[in-house]
């Protein structure tokens, strides 16, 4: 704490010195320029051993070399370019090079050596990349929605696919799915939450859009029973773990749930109230598993018609229909309905 770094500059305002407090020597970085202001030399003294960065540029300041000297021994890169000022060759220390060919409408086509093509690029009409296959046979194809956002990426080689990737977006723009993981935001464009493999995370923010907080113990707790018998992760309140805790005590014999006839009949779940713990609430999901019979009625949590509904705190999800087949669904409210704002544990608890 309490290190100053101070900087320096020439008449032409260009900064040719910075030194840090409490360090030698000084200063600890220096530039240098050409006329046409382009950085000719970057020396680093505050490393061990010292190093510099020299740059050497044509007539229209594209840089045509670059050489590094550490502890005195240099190493150098070399630029060509073509006549729209394209990279076309880049030339290592080792004098081993590669070479950049382009289309006839300026897109990259290939990246190879003398020997070997590193990568092939083909395109769409709108300039969006399709594919690109690599030298060692890999080969990755993107697909895209009307707004040329990617709405996959595939990379396979052969028959074996190593990576494939879904991404599903909001009217704004922002990233709601990738592959497994999902993410939500405020109505600001705020990340509120993420969910996937790297486990859960929540943000929290200021009326000024400062970001507060991340939670990244969130976890996901599963509100609706797991399975006959089994434990679930919050104790349900007046009734036997998972099983009839519901206001028609009489299960189907196929499932935790219970069976209803009467249209508008609900099946309500209460659930333990919460202790707050430091955390954030991230979202309230509710699930379920539910069929329409050959009567057209719906087995969980309300019958009529082959239409089902869920709630949560009062707040009704979208009407579905249903096969005749058990099928999974859920709703997420990742905010409360009532504020647009994040939950609060008092909130989930009414």
């Amino acid at each position: 704490m309490g290190r100053v770094t101070t900087y320096g500059y020439d008449a032409r305002h260009r900064i040719i010195i910075v030194d840090y407090s409490g360090t030698t020597p000084n200063p600890d970085v220096s530039y240098m320029y050409d006329l046409n202001d382009n950085p000719t030399a970057v020396t680093n003294y505050a490393t061990n051993p010292v190093t510099t960065v020299a740059y050497v540029y044509d007539g229209i300041d594209r840089a045509t070399s670059e050489t590094d000297t550490i502890a005195g021994a240099s190493y150098g890169i070399g630029y060509s370019y073509d006549s729209a000022g394209r990279l076309t060759k880049l030339v290592y220390p080792d004098n081993s090079a590669i070479t950049y060919l382009y289309n006839g409408v300026g897109r990259t086509s290939q990246v190879k050596d003398a020997s070997a093509t590193y990568a092939s690029f083909a395109y769409s009409a709108d300039d969006l990349t399709n594919n690109a296959t690599f030298g060692n046979g890999v080969v990755e194809s993107y697909a895209y929605n009307g707004r040329g956002w990617p709405t996959s990426i595939k990379a396979t080689y052969g028959q074996t696919t190593y990576l494939n990737l879904g991404y599903g977006y909001d009217y704004s723009g922002n990233v709601v799915m990738m592959g497994s993981a999902t993410f939500s935001y405020d109505r600001l464009d705020r990340l509120l939450t993420a969910s996937g493999g790297f486990g859960s995370q929540s943000y929290t923010y200021d009326a000024i859009g400062n970001r507060l907080q991340l939670d990244q113990n969130a976890t996901t707790v599963v509100l609706r029973p797991n399975g006959a018998g089994s434990t679930p992760q919050w104790t349900p309140v007046g009734c036997t773990p998972n099983w009839q805790c519901v206001d028609e005590a009489t299960s189907d014999g196929e499932t935790t749930r219970v069976e209803s006839s009467t249209i508008g009949n609900v099946d309500m779940y209460a659930i333990q109230d919460i202790a707050p713990n430091g955390g954030t609430v991230v979202s309230v999901t509710i699930s379920a598993v539910a069929r329409a019979d050959n009567t057209g009625c719906i087995h969980d949590p309300t019958c009529g018609g082959g239409e089902i509904k869920l709630r949560a705190n009062g707040y009704s999800g979208s009407s579905r229909s249903l096969p005749s087949q058990y099928r999974s669904l859920s709703d997420t409210w990742t905010t409360n309905p009532a504020t647009g704002q994040a939950w609060t544990f008092a909130e989930v608890n009414a």
